[in-house]
C-alpha cells in the first residue's frame, strides 16, 4: 500500500515531478496510445483512458472508445481519488454506490456521462507518485476481479517505466532521441504482438466476466516481458 497524498508539501512534489519527466510530450508518441487501446481490449471494455491530474484539472492525453474529453476540473473527476490514495479504485457501479462528502461530486459527474462502471490504477513514477491514472470505463455495471485489478496495476506500471525511460534517453547524451526510437519501434512490436493474442484467447474462452483466468496469466507474461525490456533501460 502506499501513502495518500494529503500534505501540500508531497503534492508539490507531485507537480513537480510532472514538470521534470515532461510527460505531456511523451502522451503525443504512438505507443501510448496503444497501450491504452491494449488495455481496453484486454478486458472487454468499450472505454480506456490515461487522465493526467494536474494542480487544477484532469487533461485525457490518450484515450480509447471516446472522442478527445475536454479538461474536466479535478474536484469533478474520480481520477483525483486514484491520485490522492496512490491506488487502485474501482466502482463496479457508480448508481448503486454510496456516496460519502468526500465522491458525491465526483460521482455525480460520471453518472452525467453515463458512465456506471469505473476502474483505474495509478501511473506512478519513480518517486513513487502518482501522475495521473490508466482508466477503465463501460456504460454498464461490472465485476472487476482482484486478478483483473492486479494485470490492469501492471500495464499503468508499464506506462510508468515507459515514460521513465523516455526521459532517461532523450536526456542522456550517449543515448538521444535515436536510442529511443529503436526502443519505440521495439515497444510498438511488443504490443501489436500482445493484442494479437489477446484477440486469439478472447476466441477462445470467449469476453467472460471476469476475465477467464488463463489470458490474464498469459497476459501477466507478455507483460512481464515487455517490462524487462523497459527494465534493461531503466537508469539505476
Amino acid at each position: 500500500m502506499f501513502p495518500a497524498i494529503t500534505t501540500q508539501s508531497s503534492e508539490e512534489q507531485r507537480l513537480a515531478s510532472l514538470q521534470h519527466y515532461g510527460v505531456l510530450s511523451f502522451f503525443r508518441e504512438d505507443v501510448f496510445g496503444e497501450l491504452v487501446r491494449l488495455t481496453a481490449r484486454v478486458f472487454s471494455l468499450p472505454i480506456s483512458l490515461f487522465n493526467l491530474v494536474d494542480a487544477d484539472y484532469v487533461r485525457t492525453e490518450a484515450h480509447y472508445g471516446v472522442p478527445p474529453a475536454t479538461l474536466q476540473p479535478r474536484a469533478e473527476a474520480l481520477c483525483s481519488t486514484v491520485v490522492t490514495q496512490n491506488q487502485i479504485v474501482v466502482y463496479h457501479d457508480l448508481a448503486a454506490m454510496p456516496q460519502t462528502a468526500a465522491d458525491a461530486v465526483r460521482i455525480q459527474a460520471a453518472l452525467a456521462t453515463q458512465i456506471r462502471f469505473y476502474a483505474a490504477a495509478p501511473v506512478r513514477l519513480t518517486s513513487q507518485h502518482s501522475l495521473g491514472a490508466l482508466c477503465l470505463l463501460d456504460r454498464q455495471p461490472r465485476n472487476f476481479s482482484p486478478q483483473e485489478q492486479h494485470v490492469l496495476q501492471t500495464l499503468a506500471d508499464t506506462v510508468s517505466q515507459a515514460i521513465v525511460v523516455r526521459h532517461h534517453c532523450r536526456t542522456t547524451p550517449e543515448l538521444g532521441d535515436t536510442h529511443w526510437q529503436r526502443l519505440h519501434a521495439q515497444l510498438h512490436d511488443e504490443v501489436q504482438a500482445l493484442e494479437a493474442l489477446v484477440r486469439y484467447l478472447l476466441l477462445r474462452y470467449g469476453t467472460l466476466v471476469p476475465v477467464h483466468e488463463e489470458v490474464l496469466h498469459l497476459v501477466r507474461r507478455r507483460l512481464a516481458d515487455m517490462r524487462t525490456l523497459l527494465q534493461s533501460k531503466t537508469p539505476r
